[in-house]
């Protein structure tokens, strides 16, 4: 997925003082695979690719023969002495007609376009899932940087009191480090406010509390997108993304509207069948004691056919209708790509340069190692004050969070390019979880 690279993650290392890895710690995965069953959003879209499935069984029926079973019974004459009983059963079956043979076409392309969006329901749980995770680590690294820094001011505090008790600092020392404890402190508070957002954010997709979860290895490897021409992933996403491909069949499911409504003008023939018994009783004579009794067995069988003649010009209103309808989602089809297009430059320029910030990172956190070791020996010797290790320990764990959140970053830049390529699978989240400790 990125450029073949080594990144060495500093402050994993050391976060790991603050959140310990045990047998316990779950990783993609397995949250991955727990998503799939309890994403309240992936299971509608299950439930919808159901209902849709059979749109199909609906369109082909109105082609198949329609056998009904008709009974019905009468009294009558004086007090309704007489009676009468028909049995019927009716078959009709349609020999010709356009609307009825390109309604089952239109389910056809419903159902496509069920199962496209389903394919992209759960192309959005990988995004989802993979940024909901990544975004845990990231608050727990920015937690562990904070808390650190905390430690680390805490310190400065002490000795910028005893310094200031034996007269080898000033007040103004021991007033700026409270003013930096305090505030770090409130930054911890956010920090943590910030893990507990991220963490229920998960917790929403998988329905339940995530836990300990697997960080990504100290070493790294990546892989470059393939192919390494964003042009080619720009023609691709044009064709293959799933939102583009969603408004095409939306175009072909309105331009099916506009032959089933001229269709409504089209004769239409059937053959009718039917096979009958009709029974009747009538009471006769002045006292109603006796009856005569009918009864018989009736079949036919012909072809029927309808010709529209005037429709009151509701015919012509919805062709109209459905061609403009073709018009908007052809419409429709063009800005999905253009948004695709602009998605694949974002993405692809993100995963390109992704590597230049992590190496920018990399060479800060050695840099502000560096520079805060300086510090500390300049301040034994009396080079250096309190202030300036304080800004070092800044510096460096800053660089060290700056450091993770790019890795992430980069992990996920790369996701959502396949995604707009439409070619995201959970091969690649697969990929992503060997990243992570195992």
């Amino acid at each position: 997925m990125l450029n073949i690279h080594i990144v060495r993650i500093a402050p994993l290392s050391l976060f790991a003082l603050f959140y310990n890895l045990d047998a316990s710690a779950v990783d993609l995965e397995q949250i991955y695979r727990q998503a799939l069953i309890r994403d309240t959003v992936i299971i509608a879209a299950e439930h919808a690719l159901s209902a849709v499935s059979q749109k199909e069984t609906q369109g082909r029926s109105t082609l198949l023969p329609n056998i009904a079973f008709k009974l019905g019974g009468q009294r009558s004459g004086h007090d309704f002495l007489n009676r009468a009983r028909e049995y019927k059963i009716q078959l009709k079956q349609s020999l010709f007609d356009v609307s009825k043979l390109e309604t089952l076409h239109q389910s056809q392309l419903v159902v496509k376009q069920g199962e496209l969006n389903y394919s992209l329901a759960k192309q959005d749980l990988i995004l989802r899932v993979s940024k909901a995770y990544f975004d845990v680590l990231s608050a727990q690294d920015n937690l562990g940087a904070t808390s650190m820094l905390r430690a680390a001011i805490t310190e400065q505090l002490k000795l910028a009191h005893r310094s200031f008790d034996v007269g080898s600092s000033m007040i103004t020392d021991v007033k700026e480090a409270e003013v930096n404890f305090n505030k770090v402190l409130a930054d911890e508070i956010e920090a943590q406010l910030d893990l507990e957002t991220a963490g229920s954010r998960l917790e929403e997709i998988i329905g339940e509390a995530p836990g300990k979860l697997a960080k990504v290895r100290r070493e790294v490897k990546f892989h470059p997108p393939e192919p390494r021409n964003m042009e080619k992933w720009v023609s691709d996403a044009k064709n293959q993304n799933f939102n583009v491909l969603l408004q095409k069949i939306s175009v072909n499911i309105a331009e099916s509207q506009v032959l089933i409504n001229r269709a409504s003008k089209y004769p239409t023939v059937s053959l009718v069948a039917d096979r009958g018994y009709y029974y009747q009783n009538n009471s006769v004579g002045p006292s109603f004691l006796t009856s005569q009794n009918y009864n018989s067995w009736s079949s036919s069988i012909g072809v029927e056919i309808n010709i529209p003649i005037f429709d009151g010009y509701i015919g012509s209103s919805k062709v109209s209708e459905a061609i403009s309808s073709v018009s908007r989602a052809q419409a429709e089809v063009e800005t999905a790509q253009r948004r695709v297009v602009t998605d694949v430059k974002v993405n692809y320029s993100k995963v390109s340069n992704g590597f230049a910030k992590i190496d920018a990172y990399r060479t800060a956190v050695d840099s502000s190692q560096s520079a805060l070791s300086y510090n500390k020996k300049g301040y034994e010797v009396g080079l250096k004050a309190n202030i300036d290790i304080l800004r070092s320990q800044q510096q460096h764990f800053g660089a060290q969070r700056d450091l993770s959140r790019a890795t992430y970053d980069l992990i996920l830049s790369g996701l959502r390019l396949k995604a707009v390529a439409g070619i995201l699978e959970d091969r690649d989240l697969l990929d992503i979880n060997g990243l992570l400790e195992q």
